[in-house]
């Protein structure tokens, strides 16, 4: 109930995430109008990019009209395993759950980064401490993808 009740207030209808695929019903190579009419107008719309909520993170990248990647930095957003943004014990289910698969790399920041592949998509959970921060779901780029990077 809970989770419902936080997606009404923050106004998304769903803080499911779902690994290489989707967050909050926002799924890769869906169309501008199909996210609009999902969650509404963005705060910011600015070449390809529609801002839901700047200054804490939820944003989508379009690229050609079509969603590119989804990033996520709002605490509550949960995979069906429960690894959820802003909630303890998140890096420990991350590891459980993906193991010897979880491509562990240092960000720039302070920060751990760990990427889940999957086929031409990728998701990436950001860490700091043992808690995720921020979570995008993206098709892939070569250097990702590739290990070019």
């Amino acid at each position: 109930m809970l989770p419902l009740l936080l997606a009404a207030v923050v106004g998304f209808p769903s803080h499911a995430i779902v690994v290489n695929e989707s967050v909050a019903g926002i799924s890769l190579g869906m169309t501008r109008a199909q996210v609009v009419s999902r969650l509404g107008v963005p705060q910011k719309d600015t070449f390809g990019v529609l801002a839901y909520a700047p200054e804490s993170g939820f944003t989508v990248f379009l690229e050609k009209g079509r969603v590119r990647w989804v990033l996520v930095g709002l605490p509550g957003f949960c995979t069906f395993d429960r690894i959820c943004t802003g909630a303890a014990g998140g890096l420990a289910r991350l590891k459980r759950r993906y193991g010897s698969s979880l491509h562990e790399y240092k960000t720039e920041v302070s920060a751990h980064g760990y990427l889940v592949l999957g086929h031409g998509v990728f998701t990436n959970f950001e860490v700091a401490g043992v808690v995720v921060t921020k979570v995008t779901v993206s098709k892939c780029t070569p250097a990702i993808c590739n290990g070019t990077g």
